[in-house]
């Protein structure tokens, strides 16, 4: 599954990080994207649309990024983010995988 096939309108407007994976659904809300650290923690950064209009919640940041335990996505996450911002999601990503580097 591909962002494109679950969500054929979606327009990609950012380039994704390298080592990210599309695990985009189409009974999620919009487009995602997974990163699997070496001791199985994982970042998903959730990307909406740019018209509020095609958003299933309006309320929420365009960009939500988490980072869980494990790929699982069963809990609450560790840590997350939500933001209307793209090179703050960048910023986050990379503070995410210097805390990573510490603790495996």
């Amino acid at each position: 599954m591909t962002y494109q096939t679950e969500f054929p309108e979606f327009c990609l407007d950012v380039v994704i990080p390298e080592g990210f994976v599309d695990c985009s659904w189409r009974n999620d809300s919009c487009p995602s994207w997974m990163y699997t650290f070496e001791n199985g923690t994982v970042i998903r950064i959730r990307i909406d649309y740019s018209d509020l209009n095609l958003r299933d919640f309006r309320s929420l940041p365009r960009f939500r990024c988490e980072y869980w335990e494990d790929d699982q996505i069963t809990e609450d996450p560790i840590a997350f983010c939500l933001v209307d911002v793209w090179p703050t999601v960048l910023e986050w990503i990379d503070f995410i995988k210097g805390l990573n580097v510490e603790i495996q």
